[in-house]
């Protein structure tokens, strides 16, 4: 599908993660296949503990542009995150701070593959590969529209849940233990395991504690998957 097909327009992805490991690569959103490479978004796809953006102009991972943050990832703490593009900058963003960013005037690959989210979903038996290790929450893809300027330094990390604003072709604000993809744009296709949990880190991305009802959904890391 085409929710992470930007060409060479603005775009933005961003979410806030909750990873609770290191020293293995984890997948926050792809789009990738051997020769079929769109574009992907996590922590250690060429180095371990860094997160990273990777696209491809041609769909193979030959010519593929990575982007990477040189400090670990953060452990164990909600962290916001944000890839960008504004014209040919293209910048990651960890809380408000620019930690990587390049120049290009190269499009992004019209990938075939199902967009992938929490894991790997390549070719044939390549399902449910290097999932992520923790919690994610407000993941918004949005199209012809940067939402923050990448040639800055700083963005302002949101304060409350994120809503659809104009290009977004993707938001799953993953409260109350469903996946809904806010903007309307997209189904969700569940596989697997996939089970109602009232395990919650300490603290939710926009409050400093816990609703007593709150939940969040379980992926075994298996065949589990979105």
């Amino acid at each position: 599908n085409d929710i992470c097909y930007f060409a060479a327009n603005d775009f933005c992805i961003e979410g806030s993660v909750y990873c609770t490991s290191s020293n293995v690569r984890q997948d926050f959103i792809t789009q990738v296949a051997t020769s079929n490479l769109g574009m992907w978004f996590g922590i250690g796809y060429s180095i371990n503990n860094k997160l990273q953006f990777v696209f491809s102009a041609d769909g193979t991972g030959t010519n593929a542009t990575i982007i990477s943050d040189t400090d670990n990832f953060i452990l164990n703490s909600w962290t916001h995150v944000a890839v960008a593009r504004t014209s040919n900058a293209i910048s990651l963003f960890v809380n408000g701070k620019r930690k990587a960013t390049t120049t290009t005037t190269a499009s992004v690959f019209n990938s075939t593959r199902f967009v992938s989210i929490g894991a790997y979903t390549g070719n044939s038996g390549e399902e449910g590969l290097y999932p992520f290790n923790g919690y994610m929450s407000d993941l918004r893809v949005v199209k012809n529209n940067s939402v923050y300027d990448a040639s800055l330094t700083t963005l302002t990390p949101p304060t409350a849940p994120l809503s659809a604003i104009n290009g977004t072709s993707l938001l799953l604000n993953a409260t109350k233990a469903g996946i809904i993809d806010v903007s309307g744009n997209s189904d969700i296709i569940i596989s697997g395991n996939v089970q109602s949990s009232t395990i919650l880190p300490s603290i939710t991305p926009f409050t400093t504690t816990n609703s007593p009802t709150a939940r969040s959904l379980y992926f075994n890391g298996a065949a589990a998957g979105a």
